[in-house]
């Protein structure tokens, strides 16, 4: 098949295959929930999985009530919230993990009961950074949470915790059991260049918000994956240029195909193998027009990248 034909013919596909409205899967009452799998009264969240009576949030992964909160993961009461993890019970805090108790904190680790605190390691009973004791610190605590209801009492507590968060110095980056690793927010993984928000990522580039992938560039929202480029919202081994694919192997140019495998130029099809541009094939006939198509595709500089503006069109 010559490139021309295949880009003609793709283009037609992308204008005539209806596209679902919300991609929801194994949810319990949480309609209103975008690329969502497997939560339970969870209401206009996006990019979330696993979660329970939890609203307004973005990429949540493992949360009980959590409310107007975003990358968070395995938290329990949390409420306008960033970058929190194995914590419970936190407010209007950022970058914390294993935490418990704690209001209007930033870049906190194994602390409990603290309040505009910044850059704390294992403490307990802190307020903007003085140890207090156990009864005096519920006590002031108590005052201040009452006075955060105040507008104007509000502005003044976060005045004092922004000046505190200016002369307290803070990492420049985020990363644990990172090896070999640049961006930011990297977990338990190794070799991975200019990513970010990533867990368990090795010998990538390039990517983002990524879980569990190996060998992989260009990549966002992708997990369980191997040996893919240039794919947005991806589960499973050998895809390129390709969008909403969960489940499956060696794709290209594909969008919304679920548990399919070998299929090139394909939209909207579910556990479908040996299609080109949603086409059936015998395996025989797939592999020879696909060898050639793939030649060239590779001589109009597709795979290198020069992709037409019909792969960018909605």
């Amino acid at each position: 098949m010559d490139a021309a034909i295949f880009l003609e013919e793709y283009a037609k596909l992308k204008n005539a295959v209806p596209r679902v409205a919300l991609i929801n899967t194994k949810s319990e009452n949480s309609a209103y929930t975008q690329y969502s799998i497997s939560n339970r009264n969870v209401y206009i969240c996006w990019g979330c999985e696993e979660n329970e009576d939890s609203y307004y949030g973005y990429w949540l992964y493992t949360n009980k009530d959590a409310v107007d909160s975003s990358f968070a993961y395995n938290t329990e009461i949390t409420y306008e919230c960033v970058d929190v993890r194995r914590s419970y019970n936190i407010y209007y805090s950022q970058d914390l993990s294993d935490c418990r108790d704690m209001f209007l904190c930033l870049d906190c680790v194994g602390s409990s009961d603290c309040f505009g605190c910044v850059g704390l390691r294992q403490k307990q009973f802190q307020i903007f950074n003085v140890q207090y004791e156990k009864e005096d610190y519920h006590r002031e605590v108590a005052r201040l949470r009452d006075e955060w209801s105040d507008e104007e009492r509000r502005r003044l507590i976060r005045e004092n915790f922004l000046q505190l968060k200016e002369k307290t110095p803070h990492i420049y980056m985020h990363q644990i059991n990172a090896e070999h690793c640049t961006g930011d927010y990297i977990y338990n993984s190794r070799n991975c260049i200019w990513s970010f928000d990533i867990r368990n990522c090795e010998d990538s580039q390039y990517i983002y918000n990524t879980f569990d992938i190996k060998d992989c560039q260009d990549c966002s929202y992708v997990k369980d994956g191997q040996l893919m480029y240039e794919c947005v919202s991806a589960f499973g081994q050998n895809f390129n240029y390709c969008y909403v694919c969960w489940g499956g192997a060696n794709l290209d140019f594909c969008e919304l195909c679920f548990n399919c495998q070998d299929m090139i130029g394909c939209i909207g099809l579910r556990n479908k193998r040996f299609c080109i541009l949603n086409k059936q094939y015998t395996e025989e006939e797939y592999r020879r027009v696909t060898s050639e198509l793939k030649k060239n595709l590779c001589l109009a500089g597709i795979y290198q990248g020069k992709l037409p503006q019909i792969f960018w069109d909605g």
